[in-house]
């Protein structure tokens, strides 16, 4: 879709795509500062370690960070909208 160290220039918005991996709950971090509906809070992302193919010469995994929603909180309780269970993708 956009390769490594490319500018983001918005002409990709709204594009489906399909990535299939693992995501680290565990390592889930907040960025500040972001609104909804007037209030400010958090985004909640966390990594997802891409799956590659055996042919793949990367010595790690890619990681894409997944935006899981927006929090009020730092403690991320209050997850807008709430997590769903199951695989995504």
């Amino acid at each position: 879709m956009l390769a490594p160290q490319t500018r983001f220039d918005g002409s990709l918005v709204g594009r489906r795509v399909t990535v299939r991996g693992s995501d680290a709950v565990d390592e889930q971090f907040l960025v500040s500062g972001r609104s909804l509906d007037g209030r400010t809070g958090y985004l909640v992302l966390i990594p997802l370690r891409v799956r590659t193919d055996a042919r793949s010469t990367q010595s790690a995994a890619p990681v894409l960070p997944v935006v899981r929603g927006w929090t009020a909180g730092p403690d991320g309780t209050d997850l807008t909208p709430p997590v769903a269970s199951g695989a995504a993708q």
